[in-house]
């Protein structure tokens, strides 16, 4: 009687590896909007409408200009600061750009 048992060669001709797809990159966690911000906002507080979306966006634009300007010169000083593209003053008129995710997640964290 012969030994069959295969050998180590024979055991990988013909049977390749699956190969795994790259995965897509999915949308940030942390919202970098004006708008995703202030929806995070309320759904920090137990809001699950988008009825109070204005008066949030509202408090959220006067939070930004206010206790989170300097935060946000630090984390993007190419959108937000005196060489800013976005904003050079806290008061300009132009509209907001992406938030940082640092200041949007202390936001959120601050509005329970």
């Amino acid at each position: 009687m012969t030994d069959s048992t295969p050998s180590p060669s024979n055991t990988t001709s013909g049977v390749q590896a699956p190969v795994s797809k790259p995965r897509a990159k999915s949308a940030p966690k942390t919202p970098n909007t004006l708008d995703g911000v202030a929806r995070a906002m309320l759904r920090a507080r137990g809001v699950k409408s988008d009825e109070r979306l204005a008066d949030t966006k509202k408090v959220l634009r006067g939070k930004l200009r206010g206790a989170y300007w300097s935060q946000l010169t630090k984390e993007a000083p190419k959108l937000y600061g005196p060489r800013g593209s976005v904003k050079r003053e806290p008061n300009d008129r132009r509209p907001w750009g992406t938030i940082p995710a640092g200041v949007a997640k202390a936001i959120i964290k601050n509005a329970r």
